[in-house]
């Protein structure tokens, strides 16, 4: 995601307007991402590699699909994706830091650190 606005620029003729909006649709899915993946994760009582799994399956999708159409898609559906991306990738993310931490704050050789 870094190389992105560079991407949108050159490649798409994208104004700065334009990315910075789709800058805070990604990281908007990321946000709705992190409590929905977290929510299902919950509902499948704590069990959290059948969502990951999920989350990478339909990123790999998307990443497919906008791979190889983005040049002739249009701005709406591009966006839409985009949110969706983030929601898969970065709430998936997310989601692995915060049960990470989780797990590390319960090991008895840290307590009191």
């Amino acid at each position: 995601m870094l190389w992105l606005p560079l991407f949108l620029s050159e490649t798409l003729d994208y104004e700065d307007q334009m990315i910075a909006n789709l800058s805070t649709v990604l990281d908007s899915g990321a946000i709705v991402g992190s409590m929905t993946l977290g929510y299902l994760s919950d509902l499948t009582y704590g069990k959290r590699s059948p969502i990951a799994m999920m989350a990478v399956i339909f990123s790999i999708i998307i990443s497919f699909v906008l791979t190889y159409e983005v040049s002739v898609m249009p701005a709406g559906l591009f966006f839409v994706l985009m949110f969706f991306l983030g929601l898969f990738i970065s709430g998936l993310n997310n989601l692995i830091n915060a049960a990470c931490s989780a797990d590390l704050g319960k090991q008895s050789a840290l307590k009191g650190n």
